[in-house]
């Protein structure tokens, strides 16, 4: 059982960094924790939300900020997705000049779904890097 004061104390220092929604059950846990799992979670690094947001606004084409999460699967085939929107950008561009525009028009539907999936990643990365911050606690307190 941990002292309510550091506990509160630790929230507010690490607020930005956790779901709002869940810093009630947060809370709960933490108090009813054993010494050395408090330990481990107060000595915790957690990734910043608004470096994240940086991160993948910059390097989102590349699927870098679900990399950075843990979410391999989904990084890889945003890589593909986005590169191979990319690459048929360039495609769409010879094809126009040649006057192809059924290849041209999936090409451009292929830009608009890699444009739509990176615009959605730079719009929900920092709720997911809360998220992800809220599951290396969680999975600390069920160990």
């Amino acid at each position: 059982m941990q002292d309510i004061s550091a506990v509160n104390t630790w929230l507010a220092v690490n607020n930005q960094n956790l779901p709002q929604d869940k810093m009630e059950s947060l809370r709960t846990s933490l108090v009813n924790c054993s010494e050395s799992k408090w330990n481990m979670v107060r000595f915790l690094t957690f990734k910043e939300p608004n470096i994240m947001l940086l991160i993948s606004f910059f390097a989102g084409y590349w699927g870098v900020e679900r990399f950075m999460l843990g979410r391999k699967a989904s990084g890889v085939l945003k890589l593909f997705v986005i590169q191979l929107s990319l690459i048929g950008e360039f495609v769409c561009l010879f094809l126009f000049l040649a006057e192809q525009t059924a290849w041209g028009t999936l090409s451009l539907l292929m830009f608009i779904v890699g444009f739509g999936w990176w615009v959605t990643d730079v719009c929900l990365v920092r709720g997911m890097t809360k998220e992800y911050n809220y599951n290396l606690i969680k999975n600390i307190l069920t160990t």
